[in-house]
């Protein structure tokens, strides 16, 4: 393996754990928003 190889797998990885991340905090921002929703309905009650 060539140096070259070595640095495209490390940038992958770097790439891929920010992807990650990135999933993560969408997926949060998600349930909150749904959350927000569940106690805007729940005040409207």
């Amino acid at each position: 393996i060539d140096i070259n190889t070595i640095n495209s797998i490390e940038a992958g990885k770097v790439r891929v754990s920010a992807d990650d991340k990135l999933v993560k905090e969408t997926n949060s921002l998600k349930a909150l928003k749904n959350k927000i929703k569940q106690i805007k309905g729940i005040n409207k009650r």
